[in-house]
């Protein structure tokens, strides 16, 4: 368990307020190299990434999400800013995966949404750089 301070604008259901578990996923009993850089950046970087990865969330929620549901969005809720998208997940865990690129591994914040109970949201990030956002069951490790 790691204390992230950043954690407290996001809405909580299963966890502390501010304290997550972060687990390295791979096949090797340690942490590789890139690993440990991803972790480092994170513990000292986290109100930047976190604030990157609220954006691109957003961002992606609205830009591609919504359209390929558009089927379904009379359901989905409106996100309009920054403060809608805390409101309406709760990050549960992180994984540094073994894929990397640059030197530093992508890491996977993993929740639950309000738009998807059932498959919750997994939101990759590259350092500070937001990557993708999908549903957590799309990533498996």
């Amino acid at each position: 368990m790691v204390s992230l301070k950043s954690l407290n604008q996001f809405e909580k259901k299963h966890q502390p307020k501010d304290s997550i578990c972060i687990d390295f996923f791979g096949f090797g009993e340690k942490p590789s190299k890139e690993q440990l850089i991803a972790y480092e950046f994170l513990l000292e970087n986290e109100e930047k990434i976190i604030s990157s990865l609220v954006k691109g969330a957003v961002n992606s929620y609205n830009s591609i999400y919504l359209k390929r549901f558009e089927k379904f969005i009379e359901f989905l809720p409106e996100i309009k800013d920054t403060s809608d998208f805390k409101k309406a997940i709760s990050i549960q865990n992180i994984i540094i995966s073994d894929n990397h690129q640059n030197g530093s591994s992508f890491v996977m914040y993993k929740g639950e949404c309000n738009w998807d109970e059932e498959h919750g949201v997994c939101i990759v990030m590259l350092k500070d750089e937001f990557i993708t956002m999908e549903s957590w069951d799309y990533y498996h490790g």
